[in-house]
C-alpha cells in the first residue's frame, strides 16, 4: 500500500460517492482520507512485451481488492472487476505502464496501455485526469509522481530540489532531540524557493504529520 504524491503538488484519493472518481486533493481531511492504493501486476499482462511486462501495473482499492482504476472519457475512476462498464476493454483500460522520469530521480509516470503516449497528471484546477503527453517541463512536472510506501509511516519524507530534479530521502528522526536533521543547500542557492517546490514540500510535511497523528 502506498500514497502518492504529484512533483507540482497535490495527491490522488479516491471519492466517497457512488462514482468512486479518482481526484486530486490538497489538504488531509475527512473527504480525502482515501488515499492509498495498492499496485498489482497488470491486469493485460498477457497482452503486454516481455520487456515492459515487469513495469505494468493495475491500480486497486484496497479497501475494494475488486475495485481497478481504470480511464474513462479521459478521467479516472474504481470500477468493480465484476461490473465494468466496458467489459471488453475493462483489463486493457485498467493497465499502466510506468516509467521512470529521468529528469526528477525517485518520480515516475504512468502511461496508460490502451492509450499509448497519454499519461495521468494532475492538472491546474486538481482535476485527475489522462492526457497526451507533451514535450513542456510544465507537463513533464504535472505528470511526475512520487510513491510513499505505507510501510513508512512515522518516518520523515524529506525533499531537497536541486533547479528541476527532486531527490526525496527517507530517513528517521534525531533520536536525541527527536527532531529530523535538516538537510542544506551546499552551493549557496536555496532550491526551496519556487512555489512549486514550496508546495510539494508543504504537502510531505501533511503527509508526515497526517500519518504520525493517526491511521487513515
Amino acid at each position: 500500500m502506498a500514497h502518492g504524491f504529484f512533483k507540482t503538488g497535490g495527491f490522488p484519493y479516491i471519492s466517497k460517492d457512488a462514482e468512486s472518481q479518482a481526484l486530486i486533493g490538497r489538504d488531509f481531511n475527512s473527504a480525502t482520507s482515501k488515499n492509498a492504493v495498492n499496485t498489482l501486476p497488470c491486469r493485460a499482462l498477457n497482452d503486454v512485451s516481455p520487456d515492459l511486462q515487469l513495469s505494468c501495473v493495475s491500480v486497486v482499492d484496497p479497501e475494494r481488492p475488486g475495485w481497478y482504476l481504470v480511464h474513462r472519457d479521459g478521467f479516472l475512476y474504481f470500477e468493480p472487476e465484476y461490473a465494468p462498464r466496458n467489459p471488453e476493454t475493462f483489463d486493457a483500460d485498467a493497465s499502466f505502464i510506468r516509467k521512470r522520469v529521468h529528469s526528477s530521480p525517485g518520480f515516475t509516470s504512468l502511461e496508460a496501455f490502451s492509450r499509448p503516449g497519454h499519461l495521468l497528471r494532475a492538472t491546474d484546477d486538481d482535476q485527475f485526469v489522462l492526457a497526451e503527453e507533451e514535450n513542456t517541463p510544465e507537463f513533464r512536472d504535472s505528470a511526475s509522481m512520487y510513491r510513499v510506501p505505507r510501510d513508512r509511516k512515522g518516518e520523515l519524507t524529506s525533499i531537497v530540489f536541486f533547479q528541476r530534479s527532486a531527490w526525496v530521502q527517507i530517513s528517521r528522526p534525531n533520536p536525541i532531540s527527536n527532531r529530523p536533521n535538516p538537510t542544506r543547500p551546499t552551493n549557496g542557492h536555496d532550491p526551496t524557493q519556487t512555489e512549486g517546490s514550496r508546495d510539494l514540500i508543504r504537502f510531505f510535511r501533511i503527509l508526515n504529520n497526517s500519518i504520525m497523528d493517526k491511521d487513515f
